[in-house]
């Protein structure tokens, strides 16, 4: 299920002529002040992708595509296994 989701991305990001991970980032960055992005980088491109992201506007068509695409709760699965969360702090949602 997951990997249609991320297929789905994929060519949305193809669509707009953006890498996978700008065009997620741009979308968060998109839903307003009140949504923080944490995104991670292990290379220089990808903080140059992360950096990119900032300068999209995104189209409204293109951000409700994602709004419906990952809906909450349209991913499935949980997001570790449960020993997985060892040393992880969960805290009530």
């Amino acid at each position: 299920h997951n990997a249609a989701l991320r297929r789905e991305l994929a060519a949305l990001a193809a669509e707009a002529g953006l890498p996978v991970a700008t065009l997620a980032l741009a979308w968060l960055l998109a839903r307003g002040p009140q949504v923080l992005a944490i995104p991670g980088m292990r290379r220089r491109p990808h903080l140059a992708q992360n950096l990119a992201a900032q300068q999209v506007a995104l189209p409204a068509g293109l951000v409700a595509r994602l709004d419906t695409l990952f809906a909450p709760g349209a991913a499935a699965g949980a997001r570790y296994a449960e020993g997985g969360w060892l040393g992880i702090e969960r805290t009530a949602g």
